[in-house]
């Protein structure tokens, strides 16, 4: 077995570290970046490559996508709140890499709700994927889920847990 120099053991740290930080670095709070804040409006979600409107009762899930069996949230005005509390929460936002390491590929933020709120779990849907039947659900979380897709980190999707 060959023995590692001091020198060797020095240089491959010094590598390592230099790998940690500019991973760091290169990270941003993925709520600033243009591409999430732009994919995070309800209207260019889903032309962005994410499922928002999924999770949004009144709204059209994408193209073969349905709301049967996901959580939604009220209304549109309920996500925007959602939203707001999650950038507002400063501490435990997530981080997106300028280029994620193989296989991080979507990161995931959840936020705790200040009081629990009503929500619904879609039990069965329409020809066009929308919720027809729900049923009333009081969720204390949301889960905002970030996705690397073609180039630039998005908002993919926004759900209410309980």
């Amino acid at each position: 077995m060959k023995r590692i120099s001091i020198f060797e053991l020095a240089l491959l740290v010094s590598m390592i570290a230099l790998l940690v930080i500019s991973e760091r670095s290169f990270a941003q709070n993925c709520w600033t970046l243009p591409s999430v804040t732009q994919s995070a409006m309800i209207a260019n979600n889903t032309a962005a490559g994410g499922r928002l409107t999924q999770h949004i009762s009144g709204e059209t899930p994408p193209p073969h996508e349905s709301q049967f069996n996901k959580t939604l949230f009220v209304n549109s005005g309920q996500y925007i709140d959602a939203v707001q509390q999650a950038i507002a929460a400063g501490r435990g936002q997530q981080e997106c890499p300028a280029v994620p390491a193989q296989g991080q590929l979507s990161k995931r933020q959840t936020i705790r709700l200040a009081q629990p709120a009503p929500m619904y779990y879609c039990a069965n849907d329409n020809n066009d994927g929308t919720c027809r039947i729900s049923n009333p659900l009081n969720a204390s979380q949301v889960w905002f889920v970030f996705s690397y897709n073609n180039g630039s980190w998005i908002l993919n999707s926004a759900y209410p847990r309980e």
